[in-house]
């Protein structure tokens, strides 16, 4: 193999590697923003389980009535 070859493979393997790297990275991303929505939502769902549970006591005592 000549010397030029071997460079354009060296030069190609190289570009992609980077490449790939950057599709993972993107990859990655994605997918940390959709855990951080996520996590979020979840965060809010507690909030309204913990307000209804509050009110558990109120409800249950005008039934009573």
């Amino acid at each position: 193999m000549k010397p030029g070859e071997k460079r354009l493979l060296i030069v190609f393997f190289a570009v992609l590697a980077i490449m790939g790297g950057l599709i993972a990275a993107a990859h990655l991303s994605s997918w940390q923003k959709k855990l951080e929505a996520r996590s979020h939502q979840i965060g809010l769902e507690e909030l309204e389980i913990e307000e209804t549970l509050a009110e558990a006591e109120d409800w249950q005592e005008r039934v009573e009535c």
